[in-house]
């Protein structure tokens, strides 16, 4: 048998040297053996490193801002893996990064990208035994982040296109950078504009409650899968202010107009401002009443029960 001193490689500083093997066994054979002593030979030797090769492989990640690519290594060899196994090699690396920050996509879809991993060591009792690459390539899928947008609640005031939030819509679309949420976004990433569209954006959309329902977010690009939740606008009565001209009469011992003959409106005149989108209201009354039934000059007089009457009349709060 022959074996060395080391099953490692021997080194001295960072140079492979050789090491003593023992020879033992050796027997002499002839018909003359006997005439002979053997004394048992000594020997040196070099162990060289044993030349494997470290391969890189990733599963991804999602976008997350950085070029930064998570990777696992590991090698073929059977011997190297056995020393892994026991834990005495160790494979590590000091930088692993995409080809880009950025998801790259094919057609829609997310696609695998180049990953240059360097700095690649070994440690451990059984290190030196071996010679390999510090640097591998492989590739890997970066998938977008998930992404939030959710439009606010707001309100407005009916026949108005401009929101309490700041929104203006345009025939019930409004484009802009406020009236909603985001929720996701990584580092100085930034929503820009986000499409709002509602049936109660309009100047006509009657007093209620409809969606906003937002869209086509702006400014991130291929990075995020984004999810998108409805909020509501409440469209609020508009305030009308009603105005009245009350006609003169003949002392008649009452406080009121002698409506036998004619109707109240023929003595009283009601004005109304604040009507929206040139909408045709009118206004009428039930009762007008002097503050006395005496002749005198300006005096005041007391007009209720006024309604209003128009298609779109439920809209408008006003004074009765």
């Amino acid at each position: 048998s022959a074996s060395f001193a080391s099953p490692n490689v021997a080194y001295s500083g960072n140079a492979v040297v050789s090491q003593a093997i023992t020879i033992s066994g050796l027997t002499l054979s002839g018909t003359s053996a006997g005439n002979y002593t053997l004394v048992q030979p000594s020997a040196t030797g070099t162990i060289n490193p044993l030349t494997i090769t470290i391969a890189a492989s990733s599963n991804g990640k999602a976008y997350d801002g950085n070029a930064t690519a998570p990777v696992s290594l590991t090698t073929s060899n059977a011997i190297a893996l056995a020393d892994i196994a026991s834990n005495a090699l160790t494979v590590s690396y000091g930088s692993s990064n995409f080809s880009s920050v950025n998801v790259l996509l094919s057609n829609g879809t997310p696609v695998a990208q180049a990953i240059t991993v360097s700095g690649i060591t070994l440690s451990g009792t059984a290190a030196k035994n071996y010679a390999f690459n510090t640097s591998a390539g492989t590739s890997g899928i970066i998938t977008p982040a998930t992404l939030t947008v959710t439009a606010s609640n707001d309100s407005k005031v009916y026949g108005d296109t401009s929101t309490a939030g700041g929104v203006t819509y345009i025939a019930g679309v409004a484009t802009g950078s406020v009236g909603y949420t985001v929720s996701g976004l990584i580092g100085s990433d930034a929503i820009t504009a986000v499409t709002l569209t509602s049936a109660g954006g309009s100047a006509a959309a009657t007093v209620g409650t409809a969606s906003i329902v937002p869209s086509a977010a702006q400014g991130v690009g291929d990075n995020y899968s984004i999810a998108y939740n409805n909020g509501s606008l409440t469209t609020t009565k508009a305030v009308l202010t009603i105005t009245a001209a009350a006609s003169n009469k003949s002392y008649d011992a009452s406080t009121s107009y002698d409506t036998s003959s004619n109707a109240l409106s023929t003595y009283i005149n009601l004005a109304i401002a604040g009507i929206k989108n040139a909408e045709t209201i009118s206004a009428t009354a039930t009762s007008a009443a002097f503050a006395s039934a005496n002749v005198g000059n300006a005096i005041p007089v007391s007009i209720s029960g006024i309604t209003l009457s128009g298609t779109t009349a439920s809209n408008y709060l006003f004074n009765t």
